[in-house]
This record gives structure tokens, sequence and C-alpha cells, in this order.
């Protein structure tokens, strides 16, 4: 972001890089991908059959996510040992929670 105050003028050039949010302690990472929290990468096999890259978190510990409170979030999930996500299917409107323990 840019202020010229001499011409008046505000310039913004938005950054279209995906943004890690998390690290693989319960086995997965996030992202933010059009303008959603979703699941980046599954590294627990275990949870390669429930969880998939794509699904859009919509809860966290029980707490409704949106773009930005899932950005603020991520040092109380770092700090956690267990973590309750709502999620949404990627390849539908499906919801599921799942519960996850730190590895």
């Amino acid at each position: 972001m840019t202020l010229d105050y001499r011409k008046e003028r505000f310039y913004f050039q938005r950054d279209s890089h995906i943004k890690d949010t998390s690290n693989s302690e319960f086995g997965f990472t996030a992202t933010v991908e059009g303008e959603k929290a979703v699941i980046r990468f599954v590294s627990d096999e275990s949870l390669k059959d429930k969880i998939h890259h794509g699904d859009e978190i919509l809860e966290v510990n029980g707490i409704p996510v949106g773009l930005c409170g899932f950005l603020a979030s991520k040092k109380d999930r770092e700090r956690s040992d267990t973590l309750e996500l709502k999620l949404k299917a990627r390849n539908g409107t499906d919801t599921f929670k799942i519960t996850l323990k730190s590895l």
C-alpha cells in the first residue's frame, strides 16, 4: 500500500501468493484460497481418508471462522493440543466435525 500525499493518491497492490497459515502439528496444514480458510496438505496418513485438500474450515474449536478470524487465531491454534474443526467438504455442501490431537 502506498499513500502519495502530494498527488493525493492511494495505491494498493494485492499479494496473490498463497499464504501458509498453520503448521502440521495436527497432521495437516491450512491456507487461504479465494478468501476462504481451507485444508492445504494432509501429512498424517490416518487423516487422509477423513479430510482433503480444499475442504473449507468453517469453525475452529466451536468458533465460526471467517477469513480474518482464521488468520488472527493462528497463535491460539498453535498453543492448543486439541483442535476441533467443522469443515465443508470440497466437493459439496456437506459439513462435518473432526477432533484432532497434536502429534
